[in-house]
């Protein structure tokens, strides 16, 4: 080879080498955070922490952890008192299924890694014998056909590897654990899905071509094993975070059933603690078991609907329609039992009938309803006493408990309301919950006595039609409609319910197996009111605010009217069907096209006439205020924060909307370097793996959620996080939401409450969380881009109610946006959403960030989420090249009046956050790069010389010494 082909070659190489690295390198760059992490450069200096090391709060978490498993698990079946297994002499085992040797820890979504102690090993621990032979066959089968869960794959065995002589010697019980795993950009399969080869909709079914919820054959092949088995106890585990088809538990002579949902990383150990009789469940469902899981009217508007007239365009041309209206989850069934009783509003005619025959009815369409949920004992609630007082505008129901059993554990108590109504009022459920409370350990015969308060502004009805009692020229607010309001207690909202119509002198009472009952009045006490449109007008976190209707473009009929028939109590013919070929050009105003067709080249922001010009602001002034200064400032105090804001230069406004997973420092204010990432469930690279926040959700016990906050911002604190990218308050507005499990519960009032003790902890603690995803992201399928249509009774009373908690005023937390619309508008540029709402009607104060908005670029314009109140856009740091140009080319002076509004709301957070601590005024900031970057760096440089140097030789040995004729 001569030395002209050889510097070819080589000056090829490297500019390949040093194309691929610098490629990489600004992929890396980006990352930058979560990079550090891996190398343990951004771990925490443990300041601020209430422990003396990290070990110590470790320990202390993970008592916490088995604690928060063994108040969430539920025991929804305990025939002849199965379980516990607490005869240590008949703990002779055999275990069942996939999920028994492949725990289910966390489902898919950002967070720790998803692994723990297993349920073997911990079932070992607390002195179970375990049949090996059945446990090595079942993970030899799982590995042989590599078996893998989610995406419509149910992960199971196949039950011929169990034979007959297996079980010898281990038939003390059969336990059985089953399984589904969903997550993020993957649903349960089981709603309609469009079809582009023949235009039509149909059915999403799993591998095994059902829903996935359902009860699977090789699931009934595993429990004709079992029911022949000889086995003086079955038990079954659901190791998931989603609601079951369990229909078939007593056709299998199953004696208990524990729902356990994903444990986190400890949670096994109290699984095994459990079962033993160390401890009991006392969790409730805060989801409905309806006997098929597709039965509920969401699902019949759930998954993928293409707009008949929007050509195909990723992002542009998909919607979703919430035609079930409020009656969401037990919302439904429950209402409709009601009438069922009445004998009223067709509620038994022919509609939505999924598990009935000719004539709906309820006994024959639930399992287990909401709030049901079993300990080893027995508990009697007296209702004491109940006020309305309607000057304070809270509700006080005191109720006594007493252990009525032999096992030591705590009750929860489970406080509802029913509504008046009456036809062509607006929509109420026949029974809701409104508060609840949880007992401590009760021995037998011991006694509490609880008292749960609730203001009455969580059960007012959002009425969109109501004259608004504080500004009558507008329309929309909370009211009260006049007539009684019955207060009940109940070990279940079906129970509760029951309770209110024998109060009511109805009869013809069911349960929900359809064993008549009577109900107990003494458990209902009724308490009438006058009308009322005043009370709630205005805002309860800011009392000068009106709230009135703000959300008409999320509701189709707006635009036309009666294009969406809602479901409506007042006649269950209405009970929905799948709303297919929805049309852009029924609107009249083209408002929805404009919005779904938008791109990056047609954005739709214009600056407002009255705009102010860029000259009025101050920016790069002297600095005089440090970062570390401005710790105790209010946030109400405008001036100090405008001079804060004065010194800095219009690059830095830029640069903090393109997040990073952090943010480098900024020397001359003295801000230091930042690091954030993502976790609903504990922290990701370096945090430890919580209980699944539906767990922590069905403890019914807020003491824990406000535990569960502290120990997030703990665990912040070891891995050097200020910001968390969770947890989430989405609605389980199905059972087949794939990302159900990091979100609380189907009832939205659950998710205020538990949102606001999980806030307000994390805030004391120095964590600032972006509550995700704001907000009506109840669904995976098509998840970028689709337009969410829903009447704003059910933005308010649902979709963002189950917000409301986290970040209203008092919790001061933060939030991050969702990838779906509100109506055709992002929920990131939809200004009612994150000003009117957010910052004026609830006072928040926090950051508000994007989703990843890489991706999202073509619907997500910068200057619109700008303008509607995006402070920040998630893991895109290129948007502040967008904003630089905004601010500097454009001189847009509305930009710059949002820019330092965004400024002040991210410094004023960061500077009460853990970033701050152990910061003075003599702390010396440096933006040094971390080592890999600077490594990456010179590697590019050092292959870039390589590669030109290559280059440069084969110019030389090719022209300049061949014209020489050397």
């Amino acid at each position: 080879m001569n030395k002209r082909n050889l510097f070819k070659g080589l000056g090829a190489t490297f500019a390949s080498l040093v194309s691929i690295t610098t490629f990489m390198s600004v992929l890396a760059f980006d990352r930058e955070a979560d990079i550090n992490r891996f190398f343990n450069i951004t771990a925490g200096s443990g300041e601020g922490s209430k422990y003396a090391s990290v070990e110590k709060m470790h320990e202390a978490e993970k008592e916490y952890f088995i604690q928060t498993v063994e108040e969430g698990s539920v025991l929804l079946r305990n025939e002849n008192h199965a379980l516990p297994l607490a005869d240590e002499a008949k703990r002779n085992v055999t275990l069942f299924g996939n999920a028994s040797v492949t725990s289910v820890f966390h489902g898919g979504s950002g967070g720790p890694t998803n692994t723990g102690k297993t349920l073997h090993d911990a079932l070992k621990d607390e002195g179970f014998n375990i049949n090996e032979t059945v446990f090595e066959k079942t993970k030899k089968n799982a590995n042989e056909r590599n078996l893998k869960r989610g995406d419509g794959h149910i992960d199971e065995v196949d039950a011929s590897i169990y034979q007959e002589g297996d079980f010898a010697n281990y038939k003390d019980a059969a336990i059985v654990v089953l399984a589904r795993y969903g997550g993020e950009a993957n649903d349960m399969n089981g709603g309609y899905e469009f079809d582009k080869t023949t235009n039509t909709y149909k059915k999403m079914v799993d591998q095994d071509n059902v829903a996935e919820l359902s009860f699977h054959e090789s699931e009934r092949a595993i429990m004709e094993k079992v029911k022949n088995g000889g086995f003086d106890k079955i038990i079954v585990l659901l190791n998931t975070g989603y609601a079951m088809d369990l229909g078939w538990l007593e056709e299998y002579d199953v004696d208990s059933c524990l729902w356990i949902g994903f444990p986190g990383g400890e949670g096994m150990q109290s699984v095994a603690r459990m079962l033993a009789g160390k401890s009991s469940p006392s969790g409730a469902l805060v989801d409905t078991y309806a006997t098929d899981s597709l039965s509920s009217p969401a699902m019949q508007n759930f998954g993928d609907f293409k707009f008949a007239d929007l050509p195909t365009s990723l992002y542009h041309d998909r919607y979703v329609i919430y035609q079930e209206g409020i009656y969401v989850g037990y919302k439904y069934y429950e209402t409709r039992y009601s009438d069922q009783v009445k004998n009223r509003n067709n509620a038994t005619g022919p509609y939505g009938l999924f598990a009935s025959n000719t004539s709906w009815n309820y006994a024959d369409e639930m399992i287990y309803p909401f709030g049901h949920g079993l300990t080893y004992t027995t508990f009697d609630e007296h209702l004491d006493a109940l006020i309305w007082d309607k000057e304070a505008h809270e509700v006080t129901a005191t109720v006594s408990v007493t252990n009525t059993g032999d096992f030591k554990t705590k009750d929860i108590v489970e406080l509802y309301v029913s509504l008046p109504w009456e036809e062509n009022q607006q929509e109420k459920s026949a029974i809701q919950l409104i508060g609840f409370g949880k007992t401590k350990e009760l021995a037998k015969g011991e006694s509490e006595t609880l008292n749960i308060k609730v203001s009455d502004y969580l059960f007012a009805t959002y009425d969109e039609t109501a004259i608004n009692g504080k500004d009558t020229n507008k329309l929309g607010c909370y009211i009260f409609d006049e007539g009684d309001y019955a207060f009940a207690i109940g070990d279940s909202a079906h129970d509760a319910l029951n309770h209110v119509l024998s109060s009511q002198n109805y009869t013809n009472l069911i349960d929900e197996e359809g064993n008549a009952v009577t109900g107990d009045k003494n458990k209902v006490v009724t308490i009438s009111c006058q009308y009322d449109n005043k009370t709630w007008a205005t805002s309860p976190y800011q009392k000068d605010v009106v709230v009135s209707n703000q959300f008409e473009q999320t509701d189709f009929n707006h635009f036309k009217k009666d294009t969406i028939k809602y479901l409506t109590r007042s006649d269950w013919s209405s009970f929905p069907q799948p709303y297919e070929g929805l049309r852009t050009d029924l609107d009249p105003t083209g408002e929805i096209r404009r919005y779904m067709t938008s791109t990056k080249d047609t954005p739709l922001y214009v600056k407002p006439d009255d705009a102010p010009s860029y000259s009025d602001f101050k920016y790069s002034q002297e600095v005089t205020t440090s970062f570390i200064q401005m710790k105790g400032v209010t946030y109400e105090d405008d001036e100090k924060w405008d001079k804060f804001i004065d010194q800095l230069k219009p690059s830095d406004l830029a640069t903090l909307y393109g997040d990073k997973m952090g943010y480098a420092a900024i020397e001359a204010i003295g801000y230091p370097k930042s690091a954030g990432g993502d976790g609903p469930d504990g922290l990701q690279s370096g945090g430890w793996l919580h209980p699944s926040e539906n767990l922590a959700a069905s403890t019914y016990n807020l003491e824990l959620l406000k535990q569960r906050g502290e120990f997030l911002a703990e665990d912040a604190i070891a891995v050097g996080f200020s910001m968390l990218y969770g947890g989430g308050c989405n609605m389980h507005r199905t059972p087949y939401g794939g990302r159900n499990f990091e979100y609380y519960s189907e009832d939205s009032t659950i998710a205020y409450y538990c949102g606001l003790a999980q806030a307000k902890a994390m805030r004391k603690g120095g964590l600032i969380s972006m509550f995700k995803h704001f907000c009506g992201n109840d669904q995976e399928t098509n998840r970028h881009g689709v337009a969410t249509f829903m009447s704003e009774q059910v933005l308010r009373q649902n979709e963002t109610r189950s917000f409301e908690g986290a970040l209203q005023s008092g919790s001061g937390m933060s939030n991050m946006s969702a990838y779906n619309r509100l109506g055709a508008i992002s929920t990131a540029s939809y200004k009612s959403l994150l000003t009117t709402l957010l910052r004026e009607e609830w006072g928040a104060t926090g950051i508000s960030i994007t989703d990843s908005s890489k991706d999202a670029a073509s619907y997500i314009f910068t200057a619109d989420a700008i303008d509607a109140g995006t402070d920040m856009f998630n893991n895109d740091f290129d948007r502040s090249t967008e904003v630089k140009a905004l601010l500097i080319s454009s001189r847009d002076g509305h930009i710059w009046k949002q820019a330092r509004i965004s400024a002040k709301r991210f410094f004023y957070n960061m500077v009460n956050s853990n970033l701050a601590y152990g910061m003075d005024e003599s702390t010396q900031v440096k933006n040094e790069e971390p080592w890999w970057k600077i490594a990456l760096i010179s590697l590019d440089i050092t292959l870039g010389l390589l590669a030109l140097a290559g280059i440069s030789l084969y110019v030389v040995f090719s022209y300049v010494l061949k014209e020489k004729g050397e």
